[in-house]
């Protein structure tokens, strides 16, 4: 016999929203229509098409957003976007008085634009967020989120521009939004290799952090510290960093941060030695990645498993991972991480002694790498190049590559 489809009883559901109910005792009423068949948020996105029907755009308009904060909340990130998309359209129509609502909803569709790695629409929302911005703190905030766009694509100095367009908008020196800033800053030169520089704003973040403490931004920060204590080889200091920020990013239920902290532990265990517990990491972190739908995330946590599957020989897995971390990577658009993934699947087969696929893998990372200005990996890949050219008897465009590799240290 045929399972029938779950329907939902609109009546009940308007019944319920209609009844004025506290909060709390609303959401236990919702939930149990949803009798363990359907989520609260698409009993509100139902209620909203109703009220719609009927000419109701205002209780229409406050169901679709609770719709959309329902889903974005249970990781439905398409459908959270589908709902905040609708919800402006709603909103739109409605009378002048409820255009103060329009910054925060196009911001909130942003945020879940960018989570998805759809940073075109993302970059549309925050600027439309930046046209009806009711304050100059509100604006800064729309700044900011842009500078952590384009930091996610490497456009690294269009990225600088709108963190500092943000820190001007900002007299008060103990803004959380200030601190936040500092630390989209910090990751900037993180990226370019400029630690010292990249530490300086971290700490400065902390600083402000003092004064104004906020969970959530100090489980940010933590993790970017931590990374540049790694790369330097400060590993004791970068784990204590990491743990921090994991107990902050669990205890406000940050689970964004507790994937790529969980990634970059791996990576401190990758480099003491301890293969089994960087592979527990990586997997861990890949699971919270999957179930948040973090695209842009997965990259590296693909790689960063294959160069372990390397490492235990498992060559077939070790590029697998690493092909599956160039697909996430080109999927983004996020250009220093598909260089970094070629470097990473040339590294898997010159470990096989295939040189000629290990040279086609690592010049394909080198165009990248060059082209966007990502200093770290161009070194890496010279040197790699350089041996890889060696090995294969071309001594020659070996020494060319070496020379370069030089050239960039200094």
């Amino acid at each position: 016999m045929a399972v029938q489809p779950y329907s939902i009883n609109i009546s009940d559901v308007i019944d319920t929203l209609e009844s004025n109910l506290p909060e709390a005792e609303l959401e236990m009423q919702l939930s149990a229509l949803c009798a363990d068949v359907v989520e609260i948020f698409e009993l509100y996105e139902a209620a909203a098409s109703a009220y719609l029907k009927i000419g109701k755009n205002k209780r229409a308009f406050e169901c679709l957003l609770k719709a959309a904060e329902g889903a974005h909340q249970v990781y439905r990130n398409e459908q959270a976007l589908e709902f905040y998309t609708k919800a402006a359209k709603v909103l739109a129509e409605m009378p002048d008085e409820y255009g103060k609502h329009i910054a925060k909803i196009e911001a909130a569709a942003g945020d879940v634009a960018g989570q998805l790695a759809k940073y075109d629409l993302a970059v549309d929302r925050y600027m439309a967020a930046l046209e009806s911005a009711q304050s100059e703190e509100a604006q800064a905030v729309y700044y900011r989120k842009l500078g952590e766009i384009y930091e996610e694509q490497a456009d690294f100095e269009r990225a600088l521009r709108y963190f500092q367009k943000g820190l001007y908008l900002l007299p008060d020196a103990s803004s959380t939004e200030r601190a936040r800033i500092y630390n989209g800053i910090g990751v900037i030169y993180y990226q370019k290799s400029e630690y010292s520089k990249a530490e300086q704003q971290f700490n400065s973040a902390l600083e402000v952090l003092s004064d104004a403490p906020d969970d959530d931004t100090l489980a940010l920060v933590f993790k970017n510290l931590g990374n540049v204590y790694r790369v330097q080889g400060w590993l004791s200091d970068a784990v204590k960093c990491y743990e921090q920020s994991l107990s902050l990013g669990k205890r406000v239920g940050d689970i964004f941060t507790q994937a790529k902290v969980y990634n970059n532990l791996g990576t401190c265990y990758k480099q003491r030695g301890n293969l089994s517990n960087a592979i527990e990491c990586y997997q861990k972190s890949l699971e919270l990645k999957e179930r948040i739908g973090d695209v842009a995330g997965l990259a590296p946590s693909y790689c960063n498993l294959g160069m372990l599957y390397m490492r235990q020989e498992d060559f077939a897995k070790a590029i697998e991972s690493c092909q599956r971390g160039i697909e996430f990577a080109k999927q983004v658009g996020n250009l220093s991480r598909v260089a970094h993934s070629y470097l990473n699947l040339g590294e898997v087969y010159a470990w096989q002694r295939h040189f000629k696929q290990a040279i086609d893998a690592y010049q394909k990372s080198r165009e990248i790498a060059e082209r966007i200005g990502d200093v770290r990996v161009v070194a890496a890949v010279y040197v790699d190049l350089a041996e890889a050219y060696c090995g294969d008897g071309n001594l020659s465009s070996a020494y060319e590559y070496y020379s370069r590799t030089l050239e960039v240290l200094e």
